[in-house]
């Protein structure tokens, strides 16, 4: 009997001491793989070889006109039409737009907009500047205009009670707009120069993309008197678009590329990069974050890394059904207003530092770095703590010893499952 009772207390050790060892070989396995990731990730290359799939998600091919510039609010696209005017196209599924309604007097060219509140304003070519309310996107209707019977509106930006018109030849008007139903003339610049295609508008400054004459810069603190304060030239290609982020302005010239002009001093721009592949014939340009984005006539969409402005890099690029003039970007969609008529939509996958998270989801979903693999330090991935249901910007709140809930649980269970089968199997024999 004793021997029978000690047999069976060595068959329990026995039991225990397996038990014991197939857990802790489980778990040592799953840290180790999981440090293997970790390590990996940490690992991440630079920027030039980030992760970037540029797709088409959706279009609208219907537009009338030929469209020219494109804006976004909220659910809605505003395009400018060129000769059918100012088309509303409805975005709320960014993979089906639909168009609501378009508005033409049947006069001038719709070339650029600008909306703001309740209106959007719309450079109208030979028709100067036209304001149309679109408080009902299904019934938008002309309230304002500004022509002065000389030169011709190609693109508008709207600052507080002020529209900065790049007019063409006439060079840069100002227009009071505090009352849309009577716009009128605060004050104008032009040196004689160039033909204003483009401008943007930051602090007390307007940046116009003055064709062969470059940028110019305008100190408008006054806007009765806006007065030129500094210009970067380069003969040898044509300023179409620009945008302006902290001390840089990115012009997109139409046969040299991507320019970056410092403009800390805005009395003394100067050229820091630039880039160009020679496949297409940049028009428009948005900048956000560490990246460009470009609309590259026949070169479709290119994203470019500008974080090294004197080194910018190209990380992606997307051909188009036709000819790209402008795009914007909004949330994790870029919209691109193309030549024939056409409105597509993009989406660009950029994930910067490769953990498997898009730099959109770890900015706008998440809060995480999208620098850095492993925002918190905890030595768990963003992408590992959040697929673990841990918080990944929160360093005491991580799988334990690198392993996650779910995974002890899978190795208890499975270990479980192995003490199962060998008892099972000693008490057959």
């Amino acid at each position: 009997m004793r021997i029978k009772g000690q047999k069976k207390q060595n068959n329990s050790k026995t039991r225990l001491l397996l038990f014991l060892f197939v857990l802790c070989f489980s778990i040592s396995t799953l840290n180790n793989r999981s440090h293997s990731m970790n390590n990996r990730n940490i690992q991440y290359s630079p920027v030039s070889s980030v992760t970037c799939t540029l797709e088409i998600v959706g279009s609208y091919s219907e537009l009338s006109g030929s469209a020219q510039d494109v804006f976004i609010v909220g659910d809605y696209a505003y395009i400018a039409d060129k000769d059918d005017g100012l088309e509303i196209v409805d975005i709320s599924d960014p993979t089906n737009p639909s168009k609501i309604t378009n508005l033409t007097d049947n006069s001038g060219d719709s070339y650029g907009l600008h909306v703001s509140g309740d209106y959007a304003y719309v450079a109208d070519w030979a028709d100067g500047l036209e304001i149309i309310d679109i408080s009902n996107p299904n019934s938008p209707s002309e309230v304002g205009e500004f022509y002065d019977s000389s030169g011709l509106a190609t693109n508008v930006f709207v600052s507080g009670n002020y529209a900065y018109v790049a007019d063409y030849d006439d060079g840069l008007e100002v227009i009071d707009i505090s009352t849309p139903a009577s716009p009128t003339e605060s004050g104008s610049h032009y040196d004689g120069d160039g033909l204003a295609y483009d401008v943007y508008v930051l602090g007390d400054y307007a940046y116009v993309a003055d064709y062969d004459d470059g940028l110019e810069i305008i100190d408008i603190s006054d806007p009765n008197n806006p007065t030129e304060t500094g210009q970067y030239t380069d003969y040898s290609s044509f300023a179409q678009g620009i945008y302006v982020s902290g001390d840089y302005a990115y012009l997109a010239y139409a046969g040299s590329g991507l320019y970056i002009i410092d403009v800390s001093d805005p009395s003394n721009p100067s050229k820091v990069g630039s880039y160009d592949d020679g496949t297409g014939s940049t028009r428009g340009v948005t900048v956000s974050g560490n990246y460009a984005y470009i609309a590259d006539g026949n070169g479709g969409v290119n994203i470019i890394d500008v974080s090294d402005p004197a080194s910018p890099i190209k990380v992606c690029e997307k051909s188009l059904t036709s000819f790209a003039r402008k795009l914007v970007l909004s949330g994790q969609y870029i919209y691109v207003a193309n030549d024939y008529g056409e409105l597509q939509v993009l989406t660009s996958g950029l994930d910067t530092d490769e953990d498997g998270l898009t730099d959109y989801e770890e900015i706008n979903i998440h809060g995480t770095d999208p620098n850095d693999t492993d925002t918190d330090g905890d030595g768990s991935s963003d992408y590992e703590e959040i697929e673990e249901g841990t918080d990944p910007n929160d360093k005491h709140d991580k799988p334990r010893g690198g392993i996650s809930g779910y995974s002890i649980m899978w190795t208890i269970g499975t270990s479980a499952l192995v003490i199962f089968l060998i008892y099972r199997r000693q008490k057959i024999h």
